[in-house]
């Protein structure tokens, strides 16, 4: 996929402004697997990081940042996104509550 084409795929999920973890998971099943690092930000600042680490982009992992800074997963394996929705911190900082917006994309 070429790299107009990713950013017009942010864009256009950011449209109306930051989305709900549903709608995010929705575009990370249909398009997640053309980046490698994608970053997100709730409206209250915490981090939702996903990447793939090695060049083979087999392995995903995510990382949760809460809004002072402070790792609360870090490097965890995930196989599907919708893995994300049963990580017991995630549900206890009340993420699936939360609006998110992007905030850094590697490709």
């Amino acid at each position: 996929m070429r790299k107009n084409e990713k950013i017009e795929q942010i864009e256009k999920l950011f449209k109306g402004g930051p989305v709900d973890i549903f709608k995010l998971l929705h575009f990370l099943i249909e398009n997640g697997e053309h980046y490698r690092k994608l970053e997100f930000r709730t409206n209250s600042s915490e981090i939702l990081r996903i990447y793939k680490k090695n060049r083979t982009y087999e392995n995903m992992f995510l990382d949760i940042v809460d809004s002072k800074g402070n790792a609360k997963i870090s490097e965890y394996e995930i196989k599907f996104y919708n893995q994300i929705l049963d990580i017991q911190e995630f549900k206890k900082m009340g993420l699936i509550s939360k609006k998110f917006s992007i905030n850094h994309i590697v490709e």
